[in-house]
C-alpha cells in the first residue's frame, strides 16, 4: 500500500523541529547518564562513536540532488559552499 505524502504548514514543521530536537537533548543527556552509571564511561564513548558512524552512512547513501535544469554551478556558488565549510 502506498503512503501518501503530508504536507505540514511551515510553522508547524518548524514547531516540530524544534520539539523534536529539545525531546533528543533531554533524553540524550538522560540515556548517557544511565549508560555511564549503569555500564562503564568507555561505552559510552563508543556507543557516540558509533551512532556518529551511523549518521556518516546514513548521509553518504544518500541520492544526489538533481540540479535544475538550465542551472549549472559557478565558481560563486562553490567559493559559497567552502566558505560555508571554513565557518564551522
Amino acid at each position: 500500500m502506498a503512503r501518501r505524502a503530508v504536507r505540514l504548514p511551515a510553522r508547524l514543521s518548524n514547531a516540530n523541529s524544534i520539539h523534536l530536537r529539545q525531546v533528543g537533548t533531554i533524553m540524550g543527556w538522560g540515556l548517557v547518564g544511565f549508560v555511564i552509571s549503569r555500564f562503564n564511561l568507555p561505552l559510552a564513548y563508543w556507543v557516540d562513536a558509533a551512532s556518529y558512524g551511523a549518521s556518516l552512512l546514513a548521509v553518504a547513501s544518500l541520492p544526489p540532488v538533481a540540479i535544475a535544469p538550465g542551472v549549472t554551478p559557478t565558481a560563486h556558488t562553490r567559493g559559497a559552499l567552502a566558505s560555508g565549510f571554513f565557518s564551522l
